[in-house]
């Protein structure tokens, strides 16, 4: 369903921006009360009005789309609620047609072995009650902030939906089997956790080793008690909420990266900082955030956060930005699961660059270029 702001005043539709309304025959709690949202912020002198009249409206819309009778019920309620006027509301796929949010998670789902099924079970009940703990305070640091409650949930709906996801390697690294590291994922079309590939720089990684004790504490020794095995362990990668052309991750684990897509984030966990330095109570979900923002301690950080989420251009250099940790269970096949490879531009020319290249071409992903603190296009000049 799309809901669009026709003949209606510019802060309008400004306002109604904020809100993303294009579902496939549903609207989610947040979405149905857009109409109060809009009035609030931008139809003060009017606002009791259209968000009383308004929201029972679209509260009664959303009922009405999970029938056959829905395009008949909005035309009844645009005849009976006069300030629903200004919006122009079009079905889209009934439900059943195409892909809503639920059945693509099910089928990202459906990639995961059942260890790994569990331990997202498990992580998803146990960040949702920590999540709805935590959202007055959010709220209350938002505003301390200079923020409105709206800001907070477009800034919670941009992580979720749109921050992207950044895989970081070092395209130059041997692999055991001899070669690179580029040219071991060209051949493989994949990314590999260490405990797959035996790729590591760190000795935490291996039998009984640090990372293991992370992992124990954070998602409370599910793996051993449940006796899950080395394979279901996620891959680390990072949430890049400012867009930092470094990744989001200061090029601690390489300089080049992959931008995954959105859809890994329905088998994932986030946690607020690096692995060592977090307790199970900060493990969440991208359908359950406030808690792990509340676990970052920078206010800039969460300023940059609004920033972002505010305008789809801005990227924040280096200096400006951190990152949350990443954890994606199951494949990350290159050509499914990733859009877009970084390449930094001290490859250029280099024998590295051709590998990167090719492995690029191989599994469709698009070429952009990085120096840590802008991006281009492949085929630009460096700015």
């Amino acid at each position: 369903m799309k809901i669009e702001f026709k003949n209606a005043p510019p802060e309008v539709k400004a306002a109604a921006e904020a809100f993303d309304t294009d579902k496939s025959g549903t609207l989610d709690e947040s979405e149905v009360l857009v109409a109060q949202a809009v009035a609030a912020e931008a139809l003060a002198d009017k606002a009791n009005a259209f968000a009383t009249e308004g929201g029972k409206a679209l509260k009664s819309l959303l009922a009405a789309s999970r029938s056959e009778k829905a395009e008949e019920a909005i035309e009844k309620l645009t005849q009976d609620v006069p300030a629903l006027s200004m919006l122009e509301i079009r079905m889209g796929p009934k439900v059943g047609k195409g892909k809503g949010k639920a059945d693509q998670i099910a089928a990202d789902r459906e990639r995961l072995t059942t260890g790994q099924r569990r331990v997202l079970e498990v992580s998803q009940s146990k960040a949702e009650p920590l999540a709805e703990t935590a959202r007055p305070l959010l709220l209350e640091r938002f505003t301390r902030l200079g923020f409105t409650e709206a800001q907070m949930k477009r800034t919670l709906k941009y992580l979720r939906d749109e921050a992207p996801v950044t895989i970081t390697f070092a395209p130059d690294k041997q692999t055991p089997g001899g070669g690179t590291l580029a040219q071991a994922m060209t051949k493989g079309g994949a990314y590999f956790s260490t405990w797959e590939s035996g790729i590591t720089g760190s000795h935490s990684v291996q039998p009984g080793g640090q990372r293991q004790v992370w992992e124990g504490k954070v998602y409370q020794d599910i793996f051993q008690n449940e006796n899950l095995g080395d394979q279901a362990r996620p891959k680390y990668t990072a949430l890049n909420g400012t867009r930092s052309p470094n990744s989001g991750t200061n090029g601690s684990f390489g300089k080049c990266y992959f931008i995954a897509r959105n859809g890994v984030k329905n088998r994932a966990t986030i946690i607020p900082d690096d692995i060592p330095f977090v307790g199970p109570e900060k493990l969440g979900t991208f359908d359950h955030l406030e808690h792990v923002l509340m676990g970052i301690g920078q206010d800039t950080y969460l300023q940059n956060l609004v920033k972002a989420s505010e305008d789809p251009t801005v990227e924040l250099p280096s200096g400006a930005n951190r990152w949350q940790e990443v954890h994606i269970f199951g494949p990350l096949d290159l050509a499914k699961d990733c859009a877009t490879l970084v390449i930094h531009n001290s490859y250029a020319g280099t024998t590295h660059e051709a590998d990167l290249r090719s492995l690029a071409e191989r599994h469709g992903l698009d070429v952009r270029w990085t120096d840590g603190n802008k991006t281009w296009t492949d085929g630009e000049a460096a700015p």
